[in-house]
């Protein structure tokens, strides 16, 4: 959530005001996410390298609290006029733990502040709920159930509201997001064959500025089966299938000028190999096809190839490569009627010791606005390097930078922005 203030002292001095706020908005949400004890992301919204916990009588608790500083050299992403600041960025919240024999729950919940140096105006406080919970029926039959429900904002510059179409004296876009998952898998990780049957949905609604962000209101409604095949001591095939249902809550009128219906079906068939020498030296090949069919007649369909790899080398037990190959058909905030989005990373993980850790990283994608009247291609590059010191087992610090590259047909969405960041990590 959005926060104004022309002093840090007076975000701060709001800062229970606004927490109650947000929580009573949200109440209903907040109870049925623990009732449902679930969440995409596992039993926590960050990583810590070994987080204290305590008891209080058969749950485990995890409390933590991350304080970042980061300075952006164009927290607008603009290609001209750029403008910098320092954030600050405070996150804090606990994850619950459960077990039972073999079964598992957790629950978690995040706040994250952040407050900027040079634009109190993109000021803003985010919640997060979390959780999960995993249940083995026997040794063959295992069902997951994740969940996740967010109340956030899109950073300016990203988004809806990107390149000429940023207006920095507004308040942020803030929405709420909902998402939860059901795995059911039949096979252990020793069998065979292993089947696996996945349903899962999630929400987007915008919550202010409607004028402008009612349209991409939407729901998606995901099935989809997997099969693994053991062909050898290391190697195995895998068939994804998948159908992803994209309903969008509000379809335009011809006044809003947005053309018709953005609903559609999403279809991934994709086969390929599995390989593993070890629990960190693995890789998955998938190539397939993929097809995005459109409700309204007036959209054009789309098929076309489609692929993912993952390339995990572990040079040795304490260094690992990592390579990531994708092609994706991704939602669009406005313009085109999806992007087809096809993506390269690399990175190299590396501990010199028990303490310290670095990361090098790249990333590259192309995202073509498919069927935009200006036919808008971004080709985006980003490099990042980031250290980690662990001087407890709950206590690490770190800094981080980060580089980014955006090169647009649109000349006006081009931009460069150099992020740096240090940090300290706390699971007291």
């Amino acid at each position: 959530m959005t926060v104004g203030g022309s002093t840090k002292s007076k975000l701060l001095f709001n800062f229970n005001k606004h927490i109650k706020k947000t929580i009573r908005g949200h109440r209903g949400e907040l109870r049925i996410l623990a009732a449902c004890v679930a969440a995409l992301g596992g039993s926590s919204a960050w990583a810590a390298a070994e987080p204290f916990s305590f008891s209080a009588g058969p749950v485990n608790v995890y409390p933590q609290v991350k304080v970042e500083e980061k300075y952006n050299d164009n927290i607008y992403l603009q290609k001209d006029d750029k403008k910098e600041s320092f954030v600050t960025i405070v996150s804090t919240g606990v994850t619950l733990e459960a077990l039972k024999g073999d079964d598992s729950y957790y629950l978690g919940y995040k706040l994250s502040s952040g407050s900027y140096a040079s634009a109190h105006t993109d000021d803003y406080i985010d919640h997060f709920v979390n959780g999960k919970a995993f249940w083995t029926l026997n040794h063959r039959n295992t069902l997951e159930l994740l969940g996740r429900f967010e109340a956030g904002h899109e950073d300016r510059g990203t988004g809806i509201k990107q390149g000429p179409d940023v207006a920095p004296l507004e308040d942020l876009i803030e929405y709420d997001r909902s998402a939860a998952a059901l795995t059911y898998t039949f096979g252990s990780k020793t069998s065979d064959g292993r089947l696996t049957l996945k349903l899962a949905g999630a929400q987007t609604e915008y919550t202010n500025q409607r004028d402008e962000t009612r349209l991409r209101d939407r729901r998606t409604l995901e099935t989809g089966v997997g099969f693994y095949w053991r062909v050898g001591n290391k190697t195995g095939l895998v068939l994804d299938v998948s159908r992803t249902h994209t309903d969008y809550m509000n379809d335009p009128s011809p006044s809003d000028g947005a053309g018709g219906s953005k609903d559609s079906d999403y279809y991934k068939f994709l086969a390929g190999i599995s390989w593993a020498a070890t629990d960190i030296t693995k890789a998955t090949f998938k190539v397939g096809r993929a097809e995005k069919r459109f409700d309204d007649e007036s959209r054009e369909d789309f098929s076309g190839a489609s692929w993912e790899t993952i390339v995990d080398w572990a040079l040795k037990p304490y260094s690992k490569l990592r390579f990531t190959v994708e092609r994706s058909a991704e939602e669009s905030y406005g313009r085109g009627d999806f992007i087809d989005a096809k993506q390269v990373g690399a990175s190299w993980t590396h501990n010199w010791n028990d303490r310290i850790t670095s990361k090098v990283g790249y990333n590259w994608t192309r995202d073509v606005y498919e069927n935009d009247p200006e036919s808008r291609k971004d080709d985006t590059s980003e490099a990042t390097l980031a250290l980690d010191y662990a001087f407890r087992e709950w206590l690490n610090v770190g800094a981080s930078w980060n580089f980014k590259d955006r090169d647009s047909t649109l000349d006006s969405y081009s931009h460069t922005r150099n992020l740096a960041t240090i940090y300290v990590n706390a699971g007291f």
